[in-house]
């Protein structure tokens, strides 16, 4: 057994040196004949798999949204507010009423329309179900052209359009344009705003 063990101790302590000096050589290796447009800062590029990447998707999908709005003569939002609203009412693209009800923009249901039911203030209430997040963004469009939100239609910048929704109570959390706004810089949406 002493043997053994012995042995095992030699043949791992030889492996495990060679081990580290080729996956040390792998992390240098670098290909001959990479063109040059792999030399691109990765710090604008997004990362798989992160709220970066998800912001990025949403953001995508809110310039097609309001593309969209646009072509049917409605007033539009600046994507900034849109994809913030959409990463925050949606928890990250990772809440309950997403994947229970394609929800993003957290739109209760009117009576009639397809719901599901959860929680929102301490209370359970309605909240609507849609086929996409590309159909939620178009309705949350559609609401925001309510005359109670067409001071926002007036600001210029995502805070201001967030106070305005704000102030029509869209949402009832008194902080929603300090978080909407906050959301933007953070991912750094006013980019999609020109």
């Amino acid at each position: 057994m002493k043997y053994a063990i012995t042995f095992f101790l030699v043949v791992v302590l030889a492996i495990i040196p060679q081990s580290v000096t080729t996956a040390t050589r792998a992390t240098q290796y670098k290909p001959a004949n990479v063109p040059k447009t792999h030399d691109m800062p990765t710090h604008d590029m997004p990362k798989v798999g992160t709220k970066v990447a998800f912001s990025d998707k949403v953001a995508l999908q809110a310039l097609i949204a309001i593309q969209n709005a646009k072509e049917k003569g409605l007033r539009t939002p600046l994507p900034s507010l849109l994809t913030a609203q959409v990463i925050h009412e949606s928890g990250n693209g990772k809440g309950y009423l997403v994947k229970a009800a394609n929800n993003f923009n957290g739109i209760r249901a009117k009576a009639g329309e397809p719901f599901v039911w959860a929680k929102d203030d301490g209370k359970m209430r309605k909240f609507k179900k849609y086929s996409s997040l590309s159909a939620s963004m178009a309705d949350a469009i559609r609401i925001m052209n309510n005359n109670r939100f067409k001071q926002m239609f007036n600001e210029r910048n995502t805070y201001g359009q967030a106070l305005a929704l704000q102030n029509g109570f869209y949402a009832s959390d008194r902080k929603y344009a300090k978080k909407l706004s906050s959301i933007a810089t953070q991912y750094r949406l006013n980019r999609y705003d020109k």
